[in-house]
């Protein structure tokens, strides 16, 4: 008797098992069928329909009572009764199916989706992290960083061309006694760079991007970019200077479009200086920092041959949003774009 019940149970547990798949198989037939609708027809007319299908969901519900009421009238046949109730049942156990069991499936394959694209996204990270740490630990030798600082010396303006107030500062700056204690006692500009207008057309491209991705890795706010490259300028003599040249700037100034350079001296250097002779990002926040800016990120590039300067008009923009990989990325892109546009091979 007993081996009777259990086989019984058994064949009533498979029969549920059948008859759950059987379900199973069913809702991801309608699941599909709804997505493929969905992807026609758009998300937002989707969502309409849903809307619509809810107010016939209410309706029926409403409907339900004063079916019941008309169908108790005695002159109409039990098989018309039984008819009606079936419809209606199917009718609305369709449209609930749709609202509630179906939506809540959607939503949950989305988030599954979301969360698949979301840990291919961070291994793909990690890669290219991985890549950046390849060339950062790469040694970068001296020669090559010296040839490299040679051929972008070529495209400083002469110092006879420059104006007596930027020839004083460079003479300070030469001056070895001399301790500055203001970093803008140091800049000059070099506006009329000897480079093809094509260079500086992809130069300043290539900073409009950066700029352009800026509220999406950083805080918002309006954001500028430079790129300083590291030249070397000879002065009268046999006398050479370090100068970090602002070689483009987005968005430009109609008056200076490529604002200040700074030329290396001692005593307190701009945060450009400090962040190429320390080889460490350099973050500065503070209220009026600047004339258009309240805060500074400066960003040395691989093989300091240069850094790139990112500004902001919100003091918060750049707190706990320097990260290592932003970081390394803006400098591997600012050095790769900097050298194809004035055609600088790497080795």
């Amino acid at each position: 008797m007993s081996d009777k019940v259990q086989e019984i149970l058994s064949g009533a547990s498979q029969s549920d098992d059948v008859s759950h798949e059987f379900d199973s198989s069913v809702l991801q037939r309608y699941q599909s069928l709804l997505l493929d609708v969905r992807q026609e027809i758009g998300g937002e007319r989707f969502g309409q329909i849903q809307a619509g299908l809810k107010v016939i969901e209410i309706s029926l519900l409403a409907v339900g009572a004063l079916l019941g009421f008309a169908l108790s009238f005695k002159f109409i046949d039990t098989s018309t009764k039984v008819l009606v109730w079936v419809f209606y049942l199917t009718l609305l156990f369709f449209v609930g199916l749709t609202l509630r069991l179906v939506p809540s499936e959607l939503r949950l394959l989305n988030e599954k989706v979301t969360r698949i694209r979301l840990v291919n996204l961070c291994e793909r990270l990690a890669g290219q992290l991985a890549l950046f740490d390849l060339i950062y630990d790469e040694e970068f030798k001296n020669e090559d960083e010296e040839r490299i600082i040679d051929s972008l010396s070529k495209n400083l303006p002469p110092y006879d061309s420059l104006s007596e107030e930027d020839k004083s500062t460079i003479k300070n700056c030469l001056d070895d006694d001399r301790i500055f204690e203001d970093s803008r006692e140091t800049n000059i500009a070099l506006d009329d760079l000897e480079i093809s207008n094509e260079s500086a057309e992809r130069l300043n491209r290539a900073t409009k991007e950066i700029v352009d991705l800026c509220p999406y890795i950083f805080t918002g706010g309006n954001f500028t970019a430079k790129l300083y490259l590291r030249t070397k300028m000879e002065v009268c003599g046999d006398e050479n200077i370090e100068v970090l040249t602002s070689f483009t700037k987005y968005p430009a100034a109609s008056d200076r479009p490529r604002g200040s350079s700074w030329v290396k001296a001692r005593g307190n250097p701009s945060i450009v200086w400090q962040a190429l002779e320390d080889s460490q990002p350099k973050h500065v926040q503070e209220k009026n920092l600047g004339e258009y800016y309240d805060s500074v990120l400066a960003i040395p590039l691989p093989g300091r041959i240069g850094v790139l300067a990112i500004t902001s008009d919100r003091i918060d923009a750049f707190v706990d949003k320097d990260d290592e990989i932003s970081v390394r990325a803006l400098a591997v892109a600012s050095r790769a774009n900097a050298l194809q546009a004035l055609e600088i091979s790497e080795s």
